[in-house]
């Protein structure tokens, strides 16, 4: 087994189909046992995290000199789930499509959930859904969710869920911003998001970010 160091956006089902190993069976390697321990789910890791692979494709395709030969690949798929919310209420009637490269787009009608289910190989890295009543256009970066205890999969979470503050940039643009403004670090917009989702969900501030942050996990869903 060799040690990789993961990349943003890779994840174990992807790494296991572009190496030729089995995802599960890697991951459940003892070598792997310190990784499984702060990383519970194999396709939510961090950039610098370290995972054991094989040093080579478990399986190998013999060829011989001057032959014809043809090989077919399966690409495994990943599930996605998105729940479309409002004033922390399930949209339901929303009209979408998911557009996947290479593939031909998912179209369908959220249900009193919200939920938005589909598949994608996990040699696609983005999608698009297009929410086609409202027109607009959102992209959904697929295996780059960082860990809920790191602060980048904290704002990644809050951003998904709506309640990261936009960057001054993205406020005012390359323009000077006005006096009144100030040039906030990623964590106070993590802190200001956090406080937002409490208030929004009735957390008690005095009980710990921890808790809070629990609770944003729980109510992404990952």
């Amino acid at each position: 087994m060799k040690p990789h160091v993961i990349r943003q956006g890779e994840y174990v089902t992807q790494l296991a189909t572009r190496f030729g190993f089995d995802a599960d069976d890697v991951w459940n390697r003892v070598e792997n046992a310190e990784l499984r321990q702060c990383r519970p789910d194999p396709n939510v890791l961090a950039p610098g995290d370290i995972l054991r692979i094989p040093e080579r494709p478990e399986t190998e395709n013999r060829i011989s000199k001057g032959g014809t030969h043809s090989y077919r690949a399966r690409i495994p798929r990943v599930a996605i789930r998105i729940v479309l919310e409002a004033c922390l209420q399930s949209v339901s009637g929303a009209r979408y499509e998911v557009r996947i490269p290479g593939a031909s787009p998912v179209s369908g009608t959220t249900g009193g959930d919200g939920v938005i289910r589909f598949e994608v190989p996990t040699t696609v890295s983005e999608v698009e859904l297009h929410l086609l009543d409202s027109d607009t256009v959102h992209p959904v970066r697929i295996g780059h969710l960082d860990p809920h205890d790191a602060t980048s999969g904290v704002s990644g979470r809050l951003s998904n869920m709506g309640y990261l503050p936009p960057r001054l940039t993205e406020l005012f643009g390359h323009h000077p911003a006005p006096e009144w403004t100030r040039v906030e670090s990623e964590e106070e917009r993590v802190q200001q998001g956090l406080g937002a989702f409490a208030e929004a969900r009735n957390l008690n501030p005095a009980e710990g970010a921890d808790r809070i942050v629990a609770e944003l996990r729980r109510g992404h869903g990952v």
